[in-house]
């Protein structure tokens, strides 16, 4: 059995700013001429285009991208969707879910198995951002009796 190749989504953003990809990396080995430890990286999804901040600290981070936020802003007239439309939360607490539930090759069993002494069940396991059906709790008797969603968890 050979592993499928990785097939990167060739799917970007619509537009300008519309998603942002974002990642802090430090402490870096060597000092930077101005004492730079630590940078922060901004691409957005839609047009590839990078930025990067050099820090001293890590605690600049929110700082910078507030500089970033600020800058691009007022230079594509467009702004930055809020973090809570991108559902980001969501994904983090289903990614780290998964971790928990599958081998790792440090330790013999599942993180999950370990942590709980009982393996983890599988049966709820859905594809995130499927549908998905939540019942209404009020509502006239002819009114549809679910509501159509997308599935986080």
């Amino acid at each position: 059995m050979t592993k499928k190749p990785f097939v990167e989504q060739s799917t970007l953003a619509s537009g300008l700013l519309d998603l942002i990809h974002s990642d802090v990396c430090g402490p870096l080995n060597t000092q930077g001429k101005c004492g730079f430890f630590y940078f922060i990286t901004v691409i957005d999804d839609h047009s590839r285009y990078d930025y990067v901040y050099l820090m001293r600290y890590k605690f600049e981070a929110f700082e910078r991208f507030k500089e970033f936020r600020l800058e691009v802003e007022n230079q594509t007239g467009r702004k930055l969707k809020p973090f809570g439309q991108t559902e980001v939360g969501y994904a983090l607490e289903t990614a780290v879910k998964l971790l928990n539930m599958v081998p790792s090759k440090n330790v013999a069993q599942t993180p999950y198995q370990i942590w709980h002494g009982k393996p983890a069940s599988y049966k709820y396991l859905s594809v995130w951002g499927s549908p998905a059906y939540v019942k209404r709790l009020v509502g006239d008797k002819l009114d549809s009796r679910s509501s159509l969603c997308r599935f986080v968890v």
